[in-house]
């Protein structure tokens, strides 16, 4: 299905928000869960953050806390706000904070094979009084931290944001793959999940629990249109089947707006064991024996304690789970349930069951995104969804990406941002930050009407400033050269695969029939009997049949499962690697354009920045950085030394990439000079 492609609507009101939900994006894969407890390394250091504010930069006042020991502690006034340590340390990972000689000579004050620490989204490695970034400080004072879901043990993470400069409006934002600390259960478990075309089972009804906690703490947010969802890579894809979740083709319900970035699709994707839900009404919880009447209810027979040994495993472990909740429960009342299914596929079918109680908000969500998968209509967010992807040309038409084309995205308009450099195809939010922020400070100087001009420009502009450092450059270029990720083709099912999965999606491990048993009289089997007996057989040979294809199709799928999920984890693997090369190099880009503006504004201090933070700073001078034509040169007035040095100097020191003001004379000047 072809993009709906709008790459040349995006001018400044939308590029700026654009910005706003990718930063946001950003923030939620931040540790706030620290907000509220203290992170272990932080204690051993007797260093205690967690002051439990939600909104901030710096304390107003001292603040008594409790360590873990129970003693009061107190957080003085003006130092960091937890909230806006644990932003820095995501905001800023890649900042140095220390270096770590592993191996040095005293006699010469020598040290070899250094290893350099990065904040890396660790809030211990934020002081108390360490100087926060500009960024940090106006997200932490805008956006007010509502609620945060850290990592369940099937990955899934999302915050609840309030815009205080939007009228505090609501904003659900969902983390995305983590492959350096959550692989195996989002990468092999969501990740794969959405390769083979199916929801990510475990992280949506965990999504769709933090979405009814939500409504709950926050009832607001059902109200029409009061809510904006956001996600990046897999959390675009979860945000979308929240909005498949909560909008239908007529209504847009409470949904505003979606913004994914990078993001798999999820219009496609075949729902699967998501319609278990049962009622526990007056009826099973005035039963004798409501553990009985609730398997009833389900399985459509009654569980007898006789014949408990002879169950099948799927039911035997199902009543189980059924006595353990009834037992945790106290205080009955009417309510519903969700029954969630985990098959594990081994030497045997192990079926692990989780109940737990759902409202009203839960089972509407469910049914809904039934219903929309179903009939897969064009919803009525469509014109509210923007699905923002980057690419490192301007040509929309061969935008080909490893994560952002996987399935089919909700229907909505789709943004390209041009990264530039072929060596550099990124599926993080790093750089399409820093890029959103660069073209936003384009437009406001009105160099730029809109983002497709952007990206036309850049395929020329970022050239001719890249070719004259190709040998800084190679150094940090891999043996990837000649590729980029596009290469990198998804692992593809088997037929056999395909076949099984399809199979074992629809049909459960067949349930024995039960014999008859009574005995013959001296006249043998009564008309009754021998009617039972044929049935039996009937049922039996079928039961015969279906096991036997069941335990084919089993060892197919378990063959070619443990085939498929090695692929997919050596795929990850080398994209990874890749990636993780490739950023090498970028930074390195980084640095020579961080250092062709430094030298333009004579800021040396400014050195340790990155490049947004650098952005930033020429924002508040009211400057922003351009690559220029040499064109431009000639229109230049011929009195008008202080431009024409500022433009030769750029040309010669910093080839074609020059710091102008708003009024569109140069940075640099005489003065400078």
């Amino acid at each position: 299905m072809s993009k709906n492609i709008k790459t040349q609507e995006a001018k400044l009101d939308l590029i700026t928000k654009f910005l706003d939900y990718a930063n946001i994006a950003d923030a939620s894969y931040a540790m706030l869960q620290y907000v509220w407890e203290n992170i272990e390394q932080d204690e051993k250091n007797n260093i205690y953050k967690a002051d439990k504010l939600t909104f901030g930069d710096k304390l107003k006042q001292d603040i008594v806390m409790k360590n873990s020991k129970g003693e009061d502690i107190v957080k003085p006034k003006n130092t960091n706000t937890a909230y806006a340590c644990a932003i820095q340390a995501r905001f800023e990972q890649n900042k140095i904070v220390k270096i770590e000689p592993k191996y040095c000579i005293s006699l010469i004050n020598t040290c070899f094979d250094s290893k350099e620490i990065t904040l890396d989204n660790d809030i211990s490695r934020v002081g108390l009084n360490d100087v926060l970034s500009k960024r940090t400080i106006d997200f932490v004072n805008r956006f007010k931290l509502l609620k945060h879901q850290p990592n369940t043990t099937s990955g899934f993470s999302a915050t609840l944001f309030e815009d205080t400069e939007d009228n505090n409006q609501k904003i659900i934002v969902i983390r995305g793959t983590e492959p350096t600390s959550n692989f195996s259960v989002d990468i092999l478990d969501a990740d794969v999940d959405l390769a083979l075309g199916k929801v990510p089972y475990n992280q949506y009804l965990d999504m769709i629990k933090f979405y009814s906690e939500c409504v709950k703490e926050f009832p607001n947010i059902i109200k029409d249109k009061g809510l904006v969802i956001v996600g990046h890579s897999l959390g675009g894809a979860l945000a979308q089947l929240l909005t498949l979740s909560l909008a239908s083709v007529n209504s847009s319900a409470n949904v505003k707006e979606i913004y994914t970035f990078n993001s798999p699709g999820a219009k496609e994707l075949k729902a699967l064991n998501l319609n278990q839900i049962y009622r526990i009404d007056g009826k099973i919880i005035n039963s004798d024996n409501k553990e009985q009447a609730l398997f009833y209810q389900i399985r459509s027979y009654k569980y007898q304690k006789s014949i408990e040994i002879n169950l099948i495993g799927y039911d035997s472990n199902l009543f189980q789970n059924i006595k353990s909740y009834f037992h945790n429960k106290t205080n009955l009342k009417e309510h519903y349930i969700f029954i969630k299914t985990n098959i594990i596929y081994s030497k045997s079918t192990n079926y692990f069951y989780d109940i737990f109680e759902v409202d009203e908000v839960f089972i509407n969500c469910v049914n809904q995104l039934l219903t929309n998968l179903n009939i897969k209509n064009i919803l009525a967010t469509s014109d509210n969804t923007y699905h923002i992807e980057t690419d490192i040309d301007s040509d929309a038409s061969n935008t080909k990406g490893v994560i952002q084309d996987l399935g089919v995205d909700i229907d909505g308009k789709h943004y390209i941002v041009n990264l530039g450099d072929r060596f550099w195809d990124s599926h993080f939010l790093e750089p399409t930050i820093i890029e959103l922020n660069y073209i936003l400070n384009l437009m406001k100087n009105k160099e730029i009407d809109n983002l497709l001009e952007y990206n036309i420009n850049k395929d020329e502009e970022l050239w001719t400033f890249i070719k004259y450092h190709n040998n800084v450059l190679a150094t940090a270029r891999t043996r990837y050269d000649d590729r980029i990720l596009s290469y990198f083709s998804i692992p593809k099912l088997s037929n056999d695969f395909s076949n099984s999965l399809e199979y074992l999606q629809i049909h459960y491990l067949p349930k024995e029939p039960k014999k008859p048993l009574f005995a013959a009289n001296i006249q043998g089997f009564s008309s009754t009997q021998l009617q039972a007996l044929e049935e039996y057989k009937i049922k039996k040979a079928k039961y015969d049949e279906e096991l036997k294809w069941y335990e084919l199709y089993k060892v197919k799928y378990e063959r070619e499962q443990q085939i498929f999920n090695q692929k997919f984890k050596e795929y990850f693997s080398e994209i990874i690697f890749y990636q993780n090369r490739l950023y090498s190099h970028k930074k390195t880009q980084e640095k020579i354009i961080l250092n062709a503006i430094i030298q333009q504004i004579n800021q040396k201090d400014i050195t340790y920045f990155n490049l947004y933070s650098v952005i930033e700073f020429l924002k508040e001078n009211k400057a922003y950085y351009k690559y220029i034509d040499l064109n431009e040169i000639q229109d230049l007035i011929l009195n008008d030394l202080d431009n024409k040095l500022g433009y030769f100097y750029c040309l010669y020191v910093c080839i074609n990439l020059i710091v102008l003001r708003e009024d569109k004379n140069t940075y640099f000047t005489q003065a400078t000079a």
